[in-house]
């Protein structure tokens, strides 16, 4: 009888330990439709992965010139990672003595049950993105009309920056995102071959905010190990 209801013991444990996991396993798993690249970036561009949708994109000549048009290069997610990574190329190649500079906004409409981090990378070279993120709205100069997030500068020949870390959306929400990017070759010696804009990037990192029940079951399938192994100690 005993040996019964050892065996017993140990199935009940095997079945709560493999529930937790599966559990677990499957509440970080999303779904993603990736957009034809490269495409335009104008108001009829949406993009959706993973459980968010990017739109209302817009882009705004704020320096004198002539506005290049802007494309998204690379729309990507990867499930197991769950990162979106968003790429662009604004097409800018500058002679000595230029400048420009460009306002690039967009909405994210996140999924509920999410937790959210943004990084944010500029390149070629003499460039710079000033990045602002805001619930409730952002006005063409970047001001946000509700929340502000963030508000990060990002120079050109560095890694990914982070913009916003571990944001948690349970019920979702609206992201406004303001990009405010320029380059500039105002000073001959420092860029004798003229500067370059030529991507900026953008990541978005999701995770699942763990359910409740989820949880409840992994907490008894801890418990239900601890007894056991106090059982065996005792004896």
């Amino acid at each position: 009888m005993k040996v019964i209801k050892k065996t017993l013991g140990r199935l009940l444990l095997a079945v709560i330990f493999t529930a937790t996991v599966a559990t677990v396993a499957n509440a970080a798993a999303v779904s993603c439709n990736n957009v034809n690249v490269p495409q335009l970036v104008d108001a009829s561009l949406t993009v959706s992965c993973g459980g968010v949708t990017f739109d209302t994109f817009a882009v705004v000549l704020a320096s004198q010139g002539t506005l290049q048009p802007v494309s998204i290069i690379t729309a990507t997610f990867n499930a197991a990672t769950g990162i979106i990574d968003l790429g662009f190329n604004p097409n800018v190649t500058l002679p000595q003595g230029g400048t420009y500079d460009i306002h690039v906004t967009y909405v994210a409409h996140v999924g509920s049950g999410l937790v959210v981090s943004i990084d944010g990378s500029v390149g070629q070279s003499f460039s710079s993105m000033v990045e602002t993120v805001c619930t409730g709205g952002v006005t063409s100069g970047g001001a946000c009309t509700g929340t502000q997030l963030a508000s990060v500068t990002v120079f050109s020949g560095t890694n990914n920056q982070p913009i916003v870390s571990n944001l948690a959306l349970p019920t979702g929400g609206n992201l406004f995102i303001f990009k405010d990017i320029g380059t500039s070759c105002t000073f001959p010696t420092q860029c004798p071959t003229g500067a370059a804009l030529s991507s900026f990037s953008q990541s978005w990192h999701l995770q699942k905010i763990p359910e409740p029940a989820s949880m409840l079951l992994f907490g008894f399938g801890l418990a239900g190990l601890g007894f056991w192994g106090r059982k065996r100690v005792t004896k």
